[in-house]
């Protein structure tokens, strides 16, 4: 039950663009949940605040396997896609997971 506070929390946050808070809040969840999509929206939110480092940690640290980055990135890249119709700001966020 608190990793689901925990994770609705995070979404608080991530919704204000406070993505390094998201993250360590997403991690807590899954640690309370044992959640996968806690695990993912934490990746998401280190993908977003892009940091790389934190990104690499939790890969290691929770066995993310191939597939799952794979998944995770294609989803980033049809929102960032989306978002970027119009968009400047989105298009610069599309380019980034890019590289």
């Amino acid at each position: 039950m608190y990793g689901n506070i925990y994770h609705n929390l995070a979404t608080a946050y991530a919704q204000l663009f406070l993505f390094d808070i998201a993250a360590d809040l997403y991690i807590e969840a899954f640690r309370q949940n044992g959640d996968r999509k806690s695990l993912w929206s934490c990746l998401y939110a280190y993908k977003l605040d892009n940091n790389a480092t934190g990104y690499a940690r939790i890969v290691r640290e929770y066995g993310v396997t191939e597939q799952e980055i794979n998944n995770l990135d294609s989803v980033l890249r049809g929102v960032c896609a989306e978002a970027s119709d119009g968009c400047d700001e989105g298009r610069q966020k599309r380019n980034n997971f890019e590289i």
